[in-house]
């Protein structure tokens, strides 16, 4: 349950962005949205930008995680090197929006991007593949 494994690690990432976004909250007393507090507009945006990645992240990494055995270790090394790849590309990229840091966030968002894609390709192929040798 190789999966298993990155949701636990991104959903602790989540609680650190929602931990800074309650922090900010309490500092500026701001209840609701982000009180035109530029500090918690972008503590906002890096945790509502994780949130709206990580569920489809995790979804094409468990489906490409069972669908797994023609790879064999080749595919646990894949599993591995993407979850490591999203999670280095999310924090790269909340680090850049907490510190207003356009070239981090940029490199943040392509390789969240490129994980997303080459997983959404691969669980194709598989699937392709295996059709093909039905």
């Amino acid at each position: 349950m190789i999966t298993a494994l990155y949701a636990g690690l991104l959903a602790l990432w989540v609680c650190k962005l929602i931990h800074g976004v309650a922090k900010l909250r309490r500092a500026h007393q701001i209840l609701l949205g982000d009180g035109g507090n530029p500090e918690l507009l972008a503590a906002r945006s890096a945790h509502s930008n994780a949130v709206e990645t990580i569920p489809i992240f995790l979804i094409l990494l468990y489906l490409f995680e069972i669908s797994l055995s023609p790879l064999g270790t080749l595919g646990l090394c894949l599993l591995h090197f993407f979850g490591v790849l999203f999670i280095v590309g999310r924090v790269l990229h909340a680090q850049a929006i907490l510190s207003d840091t356009i070239k981090k966030r940029l490199y943040g968002m392509q390789i969240t991007v490129v994980s997303i894609a080459t997983l959404a390709s691969a669980n194709i192929a598989l699937y392709v593949t295996q059709l093909i040798n039905m």
